[in-house]
């Protein structure tokens, strides 16, 4: 992993991931702009669940052997 990516570190990120479980995503690449922290939103979960309630979501189903 190059230096730049592996000393990077993301803040404020909880109610983001509990809105992420709350729709059963189990995987995601989100990309972050404009500094280290997540956006807070309305300092719940809440604006982020109404935003991916609004988004496409893809499902894929995953087989293991």
């Amino acid at each position: 992993m190059p230096k730049s990516q592996s000393s990077c570190r993301v803040q404020s990120v909880e109610h983001l991931l509990s809105a992420l479980e709350g729709f059963g995503v189990d995987n995601a690449r989100i990309e972050i702009e404009g500094g280290p922290e997540v956006p807070i939103v309305d300092g719940s979960a809440l604006g982020w669940a109404i935003d991916l309630h609004q988004v496409h979501t893809i499902y894929i189903h995953c087989h293991t052997i």
